[in-house]
């Protein structure tokens, strides 16, 4: 999850069109099994493909799961992980990561890359991280997000480079003070999840590979 306050915003030399935010009703499951976070765009390299959003965040003493979705085309393949906190354990035959954060597990995990790799290529899924919040902390709510991805500039002239979306959320729908990176242009859904109770407003925001990002959606909410 990433700080409002502490992106950085380059010089726009070609705005985009802001994206089209539809927000959809949606269930209230614990995030520990729904939890899109860092990065579903599929990777891909010579018949091996890799795709998934691992939760971005864990609770002290609750179950963490992510099973990442993969294909091989011909020989068999396995999977590794690097950067994978002591608390959490990973299957080298599935790509599944588990495990229950305790109390010292507290904080940002490393950055975690997981691999799949059939012994003469490989593709990779993330970097990602995992937040380890106390116990409580982290609400039950959530809310699904889709939008329709902008294909022309404010001039008129098509976007090229369209690399993914920022999507901001927050109770105050004058500071949106929560933000969430979605890679991947083909990417038009998101979960967001740990809601606690109370009115949520989102909006969204579509980046280019140089950094430059739109200006935002129109504003969507739902009461938790």
């Amino acid at each position: 999850m990433l700080e409002f306050g502490a992106r950085l915003r380059r010089p726009r030399l070609a705005i985009f069109l802001g994206v089209t935010l539809v927000l959809t009703a949606c269930d209230t499951q614990a995030p520990s099994t729904a939890s899109p976070a860092s990065s579903s765009s599929p990777s891909t390299s010579a018949g091996l493909s890799i795709q998934g959003t691992p939760p971005s965040t864990a609770a002290v003493g609750s179950a963490y799961s992510f099973q990442p979705t993969a294909s091989v085309s011909g020989a068999s393949a396995t999977f590794s992980i690097q950067g994978a906190p002591s608390w959490m354990k990973f299957n080298a035959t599935t790509g599944a990561v588990s495990g229950t954060p305790s109390a010292s597990d507290q904080g940002q995990t490393p950055t975690i890359t997981i691999t799949l790799s059939d012994g003469a290529s490989s593709t990779s899924l993330g970097p990602f991280t995992v937040s380890v919040e106390p116990a409580g902390a982290i609400g039950t709510g959530s809310a699904a997000l889709s939008w329709v991805a902008p294909t022309n500039n404010e001039d008129g002239t098509p976007i090229k480079g369209l690399t993914g979306y920022h999507i901001y959320y927050s109770t105050d729908p004058s500071s949106f003070g929560n933000a969430v990176e979605v890679n991947g242009a083909s990417t038009t859904t998101f979960k967001v999840t740990g809601l606690n109770a109370g009115t949520y407003y989102f909006a969204v925001a579509a980046y280019n590979a140089d950094g430059v990002e739109s200006s935002m959606s129109n504003i969507g909410n739902k009461t938790i």
